[in-house]
């Protein structure tokens, strides 16, 4: 299942319904795509492993090849 949220800035991401969405989010092996100075970084739970998979798929990353934490 794919789950779209717009961006937000971090104060809304903060309030309560909206942290209640992402961790939901993450907890179901979601990616998040956190703007940076320079590029966007991908974000998982690193103990769900379908999170972890998305990335490498997201990514075409080579399988076993270490993701940065």
């Amino acid at each position: 299942m794919r789950t779209l949220v717009r961006r937000w800035t971090l104060e809304e991401a903060l309030e309560p319904a909206r942290l209640h969405r992402l961790r939901r989010l993450l907890a179901d092996g979601g990616v998040l795509a956190i703007p940076t100075e320079s590029s966007y970084g991908l974000a998982v739970d690193p103990r769900n492993r379908r999170g972890v998979e998305a990335v490498y798929r997201l990514k075409a990353r080579e399988a076993g090849k270490p993701l940065p934490v």
